[in-house]
């Protein structure tokens, strides 16, 4: 596929061993097609399509060039989740978010690997357990989680 896509799926049907994700949790592999061509505007995300677990509705949003976040209010929060935000963004990092899109409150634990072409994890966050996603705070992830050099790299 030589244009940029996503598509929700499941981790079999690219070949990829159980071994590498928990084997208790349910997962979903977000692919993001032909990431080389999707856009480094700093703020600019793709949005995958809507999927469903455990009777709520998710997103992954990739920021390919970097969110663009102000965290200047969100001192409580990112202390109380004891997480990975790393202040300011430094350009030319991917930034990940998982978003709730059900109504109501939810709380969930997941982890995020970013997944080469050969189906090498190169990259690995897991959340705060039991993460609330309620109307103050819906979404969830990381900021500059990896270089994006470092997804482009054939090596």
């Amino acid at each position: 596929m030589d244009k940029p896509g996503v598509e929700v799926t499941s981790p079999e049907m690219w070949g990829l061993s159980p071994s590498m994700f928990h084997k208790d949790w349910k997962t979903f592999l977000v692919h993001f097609h032909n990431f080389a061509a999707l856009p480094t505007t700093k703020g600019r995300s793709i949005e995958s399509p809507i999927f469903t677990c455990n009777d709520q509705k998710w997103s992954l949003s990739l920021y390919p060039g970097g969110d663009d976040f102000d965290y200047s209010n969100d001192i409580a929060l990112l202390f109380s989740e004891a997480c990975c935000f790393a202040g300011d963004d430094v350009p030319g990092y991917v930034s990940m978010y998982l978003s709730h899109r059900s109504r109501g409150n939810a709380t969930a634990t997941f982890e995020m690997k970013i997944i080469n072409k050969y189906g090498d994890a190169m990259e690995t966050r897991r959340s705060s357990n039991n993460r609330l996603f309620d109307i103050t705070s819906s979404n969830s992830g990381w900021s500059d989680i990896i270089k994006v050099s470092d997804i482009l790299d054939e090596s």
